[in-house]
């Protein structure tokens, strides 16, 4: 297992083909980008990711480097600490 951390972004792919719908991107902070997906869930319009949109996250699991798949075991929003950015 291994964490990585970026932005998921919750957005439309293979418009106008029977696989559209929304999946779950990760862009990783060392640019790689990942289609997130949980064992046992199709990757296509599963809502588990949607409060995650827009937000930066630590994602744990596994990367399929062949496919651009990533396998979540946990993902969590990285909290901001305000303080530390001044």
């Amino acid at each position: 297992m291994i964490i990585v951390n970026g932005v998921m972004e919750y957005c439309m792919q293979n418009t106008g083909s029977k696989s559209e719908g929304k999946m779950a991107l990760l862009k990783c902070d060392d640019g790689k980008e990942y289609f997130l997906y949980r064992s046992g869930e199709h990757p296509v319009n599963d809502v588990f990711f949607i409060p995650f949109d827009g937000k930066r996250v630590e994602v744990e699991g596994k990367a399929e480097e062949r496919t651009g798949y990533f396998c979540v075991t946990s993902i969590k929003e990285e909290i901001i600490d305000q303080e530390s950015e001044k």
